[in-house]
């Protein structure tokens, strides 16, 4: 199981799967065989990430193959994944419980999105989360130190000071290098849903995403 980032949004797709030309450049070209392919999203809104899960273990090294290939003006990580990541996915995009996934090929991973792309009924949406101060970056430039990124939130327009270095990490790729995510603990919500107004400004070259995150989430990118 493979996890991609930087997916190019696509609002008019109606249900919450990764497109067509995605299978049709993971599949035909590499021979990779799908079970499952999850395009990520978060009280409806595309997060950027999908989860693509092969039917052999073997085709993990062709699918990693395809890190940093572009998809359209935009180059697409590919990171090895966990199933507890892809379950939490599935929960975050389709509003569900526990079970649903798994079923159908036996053994995990094997839940197909379009069996649970109903609209739940009225009266079940799920409670808004709770205030965190903790918040993911996507698409970081790989030079960016700790300090460059607390710099970056050094905002007195909106009231915010910049962060402690101390409370900025840098996730890491299986090699060891920078992979362009980042968690930066903030003083309080506050602080943490002022930084979300930095969601696609500039850093250097690049345009930094930011999401509200938690410390479990930081958990599993940044082990500490």
């Amino acid at each position: 199981m493979v996890l991609l980032q930087a997916v190019p949004p696509r609002p008019d797709i109606t249900t919450p799967r990764v497109p067509p030309t995605m299978e049709d450049r993971a599949t035909p070209h590499q021979g990779l065989d799908t079970i499952d392919i999850l395009l990520v999203r978060n009280n409806g809104r595309a997060t950027g990430e999908a989860f693509v899960v092969l039917v052999h273990p073997a085709e993990m090294e062709g699918a990693m193959r395809k890190h940093k290939a572009y998809m359209g003006s935009r180059y697409i990580e590919v990171l090895e994944a966990r199933k507890p990541d892809y379950y939490n996915a599935v929960c975050s995009t389709f509003g569900g419980g526990g079970g649903g996934y798994g079923g159908h090929h036996g053994g995990g991973g094997g839940f197909r999105g379009r069996s649970r792309s109903r609209s739940p009924p009225p009266g079940s949406e799920r409670p808004a989360p709770p205030p965190t101060t903790i918040v993911k970056l996507r698409g970081l430039p790989f030079s960016a130190s700790v300090d460059d990124i607390a710099a970056f939130f050094a905002d007195p327009t909106i009231g915010l000071l910049a962060p402690n270095p101390e409370k900025v990490t840098i996730a890491v790729a299986a090699d060891g290098r920078p992979n362009g995510m980042g968690f930066v603990e903030f003083e309080s919500p506050e602080a943490a849903a002022a930084a979300q107004t930095k969601h696609r400004q500039m850093m250097g070259t690049r345009y930094v995403e930011i999401f509200a995150s938690s410390a479990e989430e930081r958990a599993r990118y940044v082990p500490l």
